[in-house]
């Protein structure tokens, strides 16, 4: 009986240390300074100057939207969770400071080497449901190709 219970504890938190695992492994692949090169919003694609006034930088759990314009520098950290046991692999963002502090943006993210795909849901009633695709035409999402710098 007790190496039947110990298997189960086993086979119980296998899977959890293989996400735990998986969860890392994009983690560490995410960091670093991300400069977006796309930028589509409900089908409309944001203008360059837009574009490149931002950038997205990746430090251990925390991602920071910078955005530089006129001079003056804005910086938007949120606190960051992977699910890569989901497909396409989850994102929830949750913004620390602001009208939007606590408040998880649910989103997939993609990551190819130096390309990094991220798709999030705007506005607050449809931030509860996480896209499917990564695709900034459906109504009121969001979708970012970022380039590592």
């Amino acid at each position: 009986m007790r190496k039947l219970s110990l298997f189960i504890v086993l086979a119980c938190t296998l899977p959890t240390v293989a996400d735990d695992a998986a969860n890392k492994k994009i983690v560490d692949a995410l960091q670093g300074t991300w400069v977006p090169v796309e930028l589509t919003r409900g089908g409309m694609r944001a203008p360059d100057e837009i574009v490149k006034s931002l950038q997205l930088e990746i430090s251990k759990d925390t991602a920071t939207l910078i955005t530089t314009r006129d001079g003056m520098t804005i910086k938007k950290p949120a606190t960051m969770v992977i699910d890569a046991s989901q497909k396409p692999i989850a994102i929830d963002l949750t913004p620390n400071e602001g009208a939007e502090k606590g408040k998880p943006m649910l989103g997939i993210v993609k990551i190819d080497g130096k390309t990094l795909e991220l798709c999030f849901t705007d506005e607050t009633d449809d931030a509860k449901v996480r896209p499917e695709a990564f695709d900034g035409s459906k109504g009121k999402q969001i979708y970012l190709k970022f380039m590592k710098k």
